[in-house]
């Protein structure tokens, strides 16, 4: 399948698309096409704002066990330079399956 649009390592297949119709959740990829689009489109060029891309939440969520995990990625991502931080967030637990709202 081909992508309908890659911007900044964000891709946007036709899939996707369905998710922007009312009723349904964005996933992942279309959350970072918007947290890219602010970064680079919106916000250019502005050291002190910090766009988390889905999958690294997902790093954090799954893969820190402690905190020097956590400071590792915090020093990667210079999070300490930043005034603005944009973390995707939700309360699903899961990483299996699709939710549909009725």
């Amino acid at each position: 399948m081909s992508a309908l649009l890659d911007f900044h390592d964000a891709v946007i297949y036709p899939r996707d698309l369905r998710n922007f119709e009312p009723g349904n959740w964005l996933n992942d990829a279309c959350i970072g096409f918007c947290l890219r689009y602010m970064e680079h489109g919106i916000f250019p060029h502005n050291p002190e704002l910090l766009f988390f891309d889905p999958s690294v939440v997902s790093l954090i969520k799954v893969q820190c066990l402690d905190e020097e995990d956590l400071e590792g990625i915090s020093r990667g991502l210079r999070i300490s330079d930043r005034k603005i931080l944009f973390v995707p967030i939700n309360d699903n637990n899961s990483f299996q399956g699709h939710i549909t709202l009725q």
